[in-house]
């Protein structure tokens, strides 16, 4: 079994809709790149971008352990486009979902369904990892590391800085409390 086969195994355990693609194979993705590289250069080297139930992963970080990743794009990103399209299917959803991540609110630091839709996102990534051995402290590593993504350029700075630390980490510590209980 190719790696590529075990990523979509593993996406189809959270959503039996989802597909895994290699990022830099795709037409579509190479087409985008075109636009985006203006906001952000690493685009196409270092982000795993979700569309409905399809999520494009780089070369790079499929060589990796990245059960995590999968959780985030495919237990958060795949299953919200499909909460939006009623349940459905995530492609009905995604029109909805772009724009209440995108549009509704693109200004920065206002951004408040982003910030929300990547820390929901984050928070099942989160639970995926204790159960596959990562420690609470790794879990409150990440919700600080990814809420200064998040309130980054790199994310159009979707919700200041200091509210999306404190939401990450209130709900890493949410988190956490509700696996250990579960685990005693």
């Amino acid at each position: 079994m190719s790696r590529l086969d075990e990523l979509n195994v593993l996406a189809r355990s959270f959503d039996k809709s989802a597909v895994v693609l290699v990022k830099e194979d795709s037409w579509f993705m190479k087409f985008l790149n075109i636009f985006v590289r203006v906001f952000n250069k690493k685009f196409m080297t270092e982000y795993t971008i979700t569309i409905a139930n399809r999520v494009y992963m780089t070369r790079a970080n499929m060589d990796r352990e990245c059960g995590y990743l999968i959780a985030h794009e495919v237990g958060g990103h795949v299953r919200q486009c499909r909460y939006f399209g009623f349940g459905i299917h995530p492609w009905v959803g995604f029109l909805f979902y772009m724009i209440a991540y995108l549009f509704l609110v693109f200004p920065t630091q206002a951004a408040y369904l982003r910030y929300r839709l990547e820390l929901a996102a984050d928070a099942v990534a989160w639970r995926y990892a204790l159960d596959h051995g990562m420690t609470a402290d790794w879990v409150r590593a990440r919700a600080v590391a990814f809420a200064n993504k998040v309130s980054s350029w790199d994310y159009f700075q979707s919700w200041p800085d200091g509210w999306t630390l404190w939401g990450f980490q209130r709900k890493a510590e949410k988190v956490i409390q509700k696996w250990s209980a579960e685990h005693v």
